[in-house]
């Protein structure tokens, strides 16, 4: 096989085959990494909001009267009541 062609070649001048490259591979494969790489900081970005509601429930400071064996008395203090 010889690397060039010859001067009196038929594929050489305005008839040669022309290289068809396609739809622009690198463009396509491009697009896939981009939508992958969103999905991800999608992910990402949820499971940071679901740990910020997480921590803001542990730091919230602890309401006795969450309790449902707890109850008021009349002078505002809190003592067990009839669930005991």
């Amino acid at each position: 096989m010889e690397p060039y062609i010859k001067a009196n070649s038929k594929l050489r001048g305005p008839n040669r085959p022309k290289t068809n490259h396609g739809p622009g591979q690198r463009r396509v494969k491009k697009t896939e990494v981009d939508q992958v790489k969103a999905a991800k900081r999608a992910l990402k970005k949820a499971a940071r909001q679901e740990g910020k509601e997480e921590i803001k429930k542990a730091i919230t400071p602890y309401d006795p009267m969450d309790n449902p064996y707890m109850e008021r008395s009349s002078d505002g203090g809190i003592y067990l009541g009839s669930g005991y």
